[in-house]
């Protein structure tokens, strides 16, 4: 007898995908594929089956962020998730056309028991307990890299591999198209299985599916292997992750920061100095601004001297109009601001270009130099290679923006932060993966009265994060809040120190490199742990001629600040 759960309805509201308005008021139980399957086609006609089932899975995991939802539906669309994660093409075909609706894999009423216990801030336990689990997952633990280990088993099976037929040859291309780990377990098994995995095989799972569905915008960073993410942050509706697992991503990103946030630890030491400043009368703060800073780095002295003076003399007393023109709040503000965060990084290891500069990472990613990319400015390493590591985009003058520029400037920047990641990639192929994964490059978008600091990383096979990282006020004029200068100073210190940790963990991989070269008398190095193979985003060069309009939404849109 089925569970009461399988008769209860919900109501959804009307979806802007009409495909998910399927699960309005139709009977939990009624959401086994095939009658889904029938709705796709009936909505939009013939469709790839790969297309609907990779919708279906993107589905499932929508309904699964439903807080309206119980505990035994959310538990029966984890089943039907996995199994049909698990199922081959025949089997899928075999019951659309026979129409075994309660018995196809994928949709398996008789729900496997399974605990999900999280580990620590990374992994994810899920063990799965039943007898005759019709293709339940291998018993094998997924990495963070998304391959799988062999190693890690809890299993009692017993299988004849030669009474199925997915295990037939001829369906092998089928399975490993519809799985990237290529693998499919016996069904009619008897088991209890163990199954580990961590949050970023569940991000790659979605990303998968938002690459078949039709629906989404096609410049869409999910689409793309990309996830965009950062405090407060909401998602897009179209491109939802689980809420759990986005929470996930957000804490991973944020447990890597080694920089302090708080204004008030960082310039403890020269709290006196800008409380001097800030109490001047407006015709003696230009002149306050030049008293010795009272700091011991003497890198921080001359930042804080630089950025507090440029603020209040080329700003403030100037009357400079930076509502003017894109041009004055960059030479005005932005410009002086990058440039004295790279004169404070060690060494003097980075340069500046600013003004429309042609990033190269896109031409060499792309292969073609009539591909064009310009951004507000550069910053690249010292060196013959002169590796980019930072661009800038902004969006109009101060406060002047549309949200359509506002999108196109930030979408344009993400693709050029994700081709600088692939030319390092690229030119240190040998280096390690471990090495490659503590890369971050950035990217800062000024829009309206607002400069945010995003990074670009990767993070695992096949998935890309772009974190907004810091927000900060631009300066205007003395009506500014001192705490709003403060911080906006402040924000351009800590850039400097994070573009300091990528460019000892570019050197790294560099120094990785070069060794594994070196070394390589025979030429015998593996193309399977070659960077340039594993590390595959495909960068989207934008024109604001064409595609101004046809970009999604900023994130900011579904933000909480």
């Amino acid at each position: 007898m089925e569970p009461d759960f399988k008769e209860d309805k919900f109501d959804f509201g009307v979806h802007i995908l009409k495909r998910r308005n399927f699960f309005n008021d139709r009977p939990v139980k009624e959401w086994v594929f095939t009658e889904y399957y029938s709705y796709y086609v009936d909505l939009l006609g013939d469709t790839l089956l790969k297309t609907v089932i990779s919708n279906y899975k993107n589905d499932i995991q929508w309904l699964k962020s439903m807080k309206q939802l119980s505990h035994p539906v959310q538990i029966y669309l984890g089943t039907m998730f996995y199994e049909i994660n698990n199922a081959s093409l025949r089997d899928i075909q075999n019951s659309i056309d026979n129409k075994k609706d309660a018995q196809m894999p994928g949709v398996a009423f008789n729900a496997p028991i399974y605990t999900v216990t999280t580990i620590g801030s990374n992994d994810t336990k899920v063990t799965f307990k039943n007898n005759e689990f019709s293709n339940a997952p291998n018993n094998m633990k997924r990495h963070h890299d998304g391959q799988m280990d062999p190693t890690n088993k809890k299993q009692k099976t017993t299988t004849d591999e030669n009474a199925h037929p997915e295990n037939d040859d001829d369906d092998k291309d089928d399975q490993d198209d519809e799985h990237s780990d290529g693998s499919v377990s016996s069904i009619n098994s008897t088991m209890e299985q163990e199954v580990e995995w961590t949050f970023w095989d569940s991000c790659r799972d979605i990303l998968m599916s938002a690459e078949m569905d039709l629906e989404i915008n096609q410049f869409s960073p999910h689409k793309h292997g990309v996830i965009v993410c950062g405090d407060k942050l909401h998602q897009t509706e179209e491109n939802a992750i689980d809420a759990a697992v986005y929470t996930l991503v957000v804490n991973h990103m944020n447990s890597g920061n080694d920089f302090s946030m708080d204004r008030s630890v960082t310039f403890a030491e020269v709290e006196e100095y800008f409380t001097t400043v800030f109490g001047a009368e407006k015709s003696n703060m230009v002149d306050c601004a030049r008293y010795p800073v009272p700091a011991t780095d003497p890198k921080k002295r001359n930042f804080i001297a630089d950025m507090t003076l440029s603020i209040f003399r080329d700003i403030y007393d100037s009357e400079s109009n930076l509502k003017h023109s894109e041009s004055m709040l960059n030479s005005a503000c932005l410009y002086p601001a990058i440039r004295f965060a790279c004169q404070a990084v060690t060494k003097g290891k980075l340069l500046f270009y600013p003004g429309e500069e042609r990033l190269n990472a896109m031409n060499m990613v792309l292969g073609d130099d009539t591909v064009i990319y310009r951004g507000d400015a550069i910053v690249r390493m010292r060196g013959a290679l002169k590796l980019e590591v930072l661009l800038l985009e902004t969006s109009n003058a101060h406060g002047g923006c549309t949200e359509s520029k506002k999108a196109f400037d930030f979408y344009k920047a993400l693709y050029g932060g994700v081709a600088m990641l692939k030319s390092i990639a690229n030119q240190f192929k040998y280096g390690d993966i471990k090495l490659f994964k503590r890369i971050k490059v950035y990217f800062l978008h000024a829009s309206k009265e607002d400069v945010r600091l995003w990074s670009v990383q990767y993070v695992s096979k096949h998935i890309y994060v772009v974190c907004r990282e810091d927000t900060a006020k631009m300066p205007y004029d003395y009506n500014d809040l001192p705490s709003d200068i403060t911080y906006f100073i402040h924000f351009f210190w800590v850039l400097k120190l994070r573009l300091e940790n990528t460019i000892s963990s570019i050197e790294s991989l560099i120094t990785d490199h070069e060794n594994k070269k070196k070394n390589d008398l025979y030429g015998t190095l593996s193309t399977s742990e070659n960077l340039e193979i594993i590390v595959e985003p495909i960068p989207i060069r934008l024109t604001e001629r064409f595609h101004i309009n046809k970009v999604p939404n900023h994130p900011n849109s579904f933000s909480q600040k």
